[in-house]
């Protein structure tokens, strides 16, 4: 009998464990920094430095790897499949990708099926 209660304590432990380091989010809101390019199911690992920046406000910006800035007013489509964002940079160019969160990574796409897409790492809320 004691050995069936330790290995249901230990399930249950393990159970309640398992997601512990695991971050999940539902908001683009925060810095993302780009970690990793998925092209058809490989993905390769960058050097690349670019970073989208989303304030709750509904201000954000973008740096390209070259360092420039780039600021735009972002819409969020909402909640389901097929999740969009909308990003209005300051000149007028308008732009839509597709998002989806990962083991707390977010991923970019301007394909709605996800062949391919840029893999960005949560760094917090720096405004």
């Amino acid at each position: 009998m004691k050995k069936i209660q330790y290995t249901l304590m230990m399930l249950v432990m393990t159970v309640m464990l398992s997601g512990c380091d695991t971050t999940w989010f539902d908001s683009l809101e925060g810095r993302w920094d780009l970690i990793s390019v998925v092209e058809y199911g490989s993905e390769y690992t960058v050097r690349d430095y670019e970073t989208y920046v989303f304030q709750p406000d509904g201000w954000g910006y973008y740096v390209d790897n070259m360092g420039y800035t780039y600021e735009f007013y972002w819409e969020d489509s909402g909640y389901g499949s097929n999740r969009t964002v909308r990003l209005t940079y300051s000149d007028g160019l308008v732009d839509y990708m597709y998002y989806d969160f990962e083991h707390g990574d977010l991923l970019l796409s301007y394909d709605r099926n996800f062949r391919s897409y840029r893999v960005f790492s949560y760094r917090g809320h720096h405004y």
